[in-house]
């Protein structure tokens, strides 16, 4: 996968995950650290995160948004929400597959 590609094409949900891990925190507490191609990922992000809707953006940020840089534990977010793991593993899972497409804007 090319560089833009990461940037302007569709995202493996790994790699939506490994950006998240990275980027959230820091775009939101230490923005001037970000190199340029980092700010356009960033950007990306926050077009992606803006088609969720607020249960789904908080899950995320609970789990992803975190200056630890690693993210909180799935047994960890199922007792928070107190629903099954298995049952908050797939929630996850789906929320994230929903940043995988293209925006080109963000939602309004």
């Amino acid at each position: 996968m090319m560089e833009d590609d990461l940037i302007t094409g569709d995202w493996p949900n790994r790699f939506a995950v490994r950006l998240m891990v990275r980027l959230w925190w820091r775009s939101e507490h230490d923005f001037s650290s970000l190199d340029e191609y980092a700010v356009r990922q960033t950007k990306q992000l926050y077009y992606r995160l803006s088609y969720l809707n607020d249960d789904e953006l908080e899950l995320l940020r609970l789990k992803y948004c975190r200056c630890e840089n690693h993210p909180l534990g799935d047994a960890v977010l199922a007792e928070h929400y107190q629903i099954p793991f298995k049952e908050f593993r797939a929630w996850r899972m789906a929320v994230v597959e929903k940043l995988e497409p293209y925006r080109s804007v963000p939602n309004s």
